[in-house]
């Protein structure tokens, strides 16, 4: 049962946040991409699943590690990255934290592919599927809020100026192209 309102909390101190007033942090989107990552290794490393019979199978498998990899590394560079001391950097947070879903996306795509050449145990795929969809929620809601916040000084900042290392890099994915979305 949850509880109703401030009635959760009446027994914490003065002055302590309430629990029922939690919001989904930066911090949140990291994590979960870091637990996402682990849980995924931890899965394809099972060798009673994944024998590694050839290299099509070896390949889906990395393609799986790789895109979680993909997905923390993106939630890092994002959260490392303070728009507050250097705003020139607004749009390149927005296009880390706009990777990092393009990578989840992927991830779900190959999940597809997983399932249905490995078998795999029904229970543990679709852990594994709803531990991605609410890794890419927190994303989605970091980027959403950091959109309203960062949106018009992203806009302000010249092409040039968009990526720390100098234009090549994390751009090369997208041609050095900003996607769409932010831009």
């Amino acid at each position: 049962m949850k509880p109703q309102g401030k009635e959760c909390c009446k027994t914490m101190g003065k002055g302590t946040k309430h629990k029922c007033d939690w919001k989904p942090t930066k911090l949140d989107a990291a994590i979960a991409a870091m637990k996402l990552h682990a849980h995924t290794a931890k899965i394809l490393g099972n060798p009673k699943v994944f024998l590694p019979s050839n290299d099509f199978h070896n390949r889906t498998l990395l393609e799986a590690f790789e895109a979680t990899l993909e997905i923390y590394r993106r939630c890092y560079e994002a959260n490392e990255i303070n728009v507050d001391e250097n705003p020139s950097l607004a749009r390149e947070r927005l296009f880390q934290q706009q990777m990092a879903m393009v990578a989840g996306r992927w991830l779900q795509a190959v999940e597809g592919i997983i399932k249905s050449q490995f078998h795999v145990d029904s229970n543990k795929f679709w852990n594994w599927a709803e531990m991605t969809e609410n890794t890419l929620k927190k994303i989605k809601a970091w980027h959403e809020g950091d959109k309203k916040r960062y949106g018009a000084i992203a806009a302000r900042v010249p092409e040039e100026d968009f990526s720390r290392t100098g234009g090549n890099g994390s751009r090369l994915m997208l041609g050095g192209q900003c996607p769409p979305a932010l831009c």
